[in-house]
Parts: C-alpha cells; structure tokens; sequence
C-alpha cells in the first residue's frame, strides 16, 4: 500500500527548502522503493532544488492546456475518456531520475486553467498510487488549493510554518478549511522552519490549542534553525539535494523523516 504525503505552508516559510531535506532523506533510505515527487505548486522550485534540468514542455500544466484547448474546440471525438488520456500523457512528461521519478506541475496557461489543471490533477493520484510505493507533493503555497480539495487522496499533511504571526495564521487556517471540507488527513505534522529556541514553546501551545479545537491528530515533529550554508546554496542556485548529510539542518529533517516515513 502507498504512502501520500504532501507538505505545505504559507509563502516565504521555506517549504521547498523542507521538501528537499525530506527528498534527500528519501533517496538516501528508501532505495528500494518506488517514489514519485509531485512539484504541485506553479512556482515550479522542486527541480532547480533537486539539481534538475527541466522542459517547459513537460509539464502538467502544458499537457492539460493543450487537452482543455480540444475539449473547447470541439475536436475530440464523442465518448473520447479525457481521463486516461491524462494518464498516458502524465507517463510521457515524467522526469525519471535514479532515486525518484518527478512530476512538474508548471504554470497555468489561458484564465481559468488551475482550476482545470488541479480539478484533473486530483484525478490521476489513484493510478499514480497502484505505482508507487512513496509519493510526495509539494503544494504551491496558502490556502486555495485545500478549498479545492486537491488533497483529497493525502493520507498525511506537513505544515511549515516560521516565526511568523503569518506563517502560525495560514497554519492555522489550513487545519481549519481542511476540516470545513471534509479532508481527512490521519495526520498533521508541523515543522517550524528558520527556528529559535523561544519561540519553539509559542508553536506548541498554537498546535496543542488546534489539537484540542479539532480533535485531530496534530503534532510538531521538530524545527530546523536557522542555516548559512542553506542561505547560500538557495541565494547561489545550488541544489539543496547536495547539502552534506553532517549539516544540522539535515540532521533535524532525518529524525522527522524517520517518523514521517516510518524508516
């Protein structure tokens, strides 16, 4: 049985930044498992933190345009299963690299195009899972895309949240609209992101108050401090995917991986 876990957070928190400490502990300890990556927010930072070379065309987003352009022209024909023909082309645009196979959401062409591309996005997880043993979304930032309910087949959430009012705020509020529309996450793990050691207990009281205002499954599984050498690699364009497994950044995302993944 798969595993689907996706990670969000308000902009700015350094998400990605976690997403690629999380792919790196992937790589490292589960080499005997299928994985697929899913880069879900139209930002599209997964690949340049991965080290990846990447093709505007081999997107999601490209794919579904040019499906959404024949559905509006009337050019498919009748009984046409717009479905599977998503499905065959998302095999075709994959990035397969030697520890995980990547799928690059991309940005959204013609108005209207991310309610399409998540409405069919949500579709073609089910097929994805009978592949896979570990799949990974990074979700593009804020709070539209769980209103959407794109995360509708997520067995487990991560929020990342900085010392920010902002970031403890959309937080807050991605438990609460999860909850309005019925996602059923097993489990909510909160990483603070760029953390000190007196703001750790203000996170925990946040997330013990949400805990008992839900009744859900919520803890914070650790913090990661605040990093020169993420700082630079981020500023130079370096991929985070190399950062040397003594940084303690990495360190910290090792022993969350370790309960994130059960490894």
């Amino acid at each position: 049985m798969s595993q689907t876990i996706a990670i969000s957070g308000k902009g700015g928190v350094g998400k990605t930044t976690i997403a690629a400490l999380l792919i790196k502990y992937l790589a490292k300890h589960f080499t005997d498992r299928d994985i697929l990556i899913i880069d879900g927010d139209p930002a599209s930072n997964i690949p340049e933190v991965l080290g990846m070379e990447t093709d505007l065309d081999k997107s999601i987003s490209r794919v579904t345009y040019h499906l959404k352009q024949k559905i509006e022209k009337g050019s498919l024909p009748p009984g046409y299963d717009k479905g599977l023909h998503l499905q065959n082309e998302i095999y075709k645009i994959m990035y397969e690299e030697d520890d995980y196979d990547v799928l690059v959401l991309g940005r959204g062409e013609g108005k209207g195009c991310y309610c399409f591309i998540n409405n069919l996005l949500k579709n073609i997880l089910d097929p994805l899972e009978e592949n896979y043993d570990i799949i990974f979304l990074d979700m593009e930032a804020g709070l539209e895309h769980f209103s959407r309910r794109t995360d509708r087949d997520v067995d487990e959430l991560i929020i990342v949240t900085d010392m920010s009012r902002m970031g403890f705020n959309t937080m807050d509020r991605i438990v609460e609209i999860s909850k309005e529309v019925h996602l059923t996450f097993s489990k909510y793990w909160i990483i603070g992101n760029r953390f000190d050691e007196e703001a750790k207990p203000i996170l925990a009281k946040r997330v013990a108050d949400l805990k008992d205002k839900f009744k859900i499954d919520i803890e914070v599984i650790g913090h990661i401090p605040q990093n020169k050498d993420i700082t630079m690699r981020n500023l130079n364009g370096d991929a985070l995917i190399d950062l040397p497994e003594d940084n303690p950044a990495y360190l910290e995302a090792e022993k969350m991986g370790k309960r994130i993944f059960k490894h």
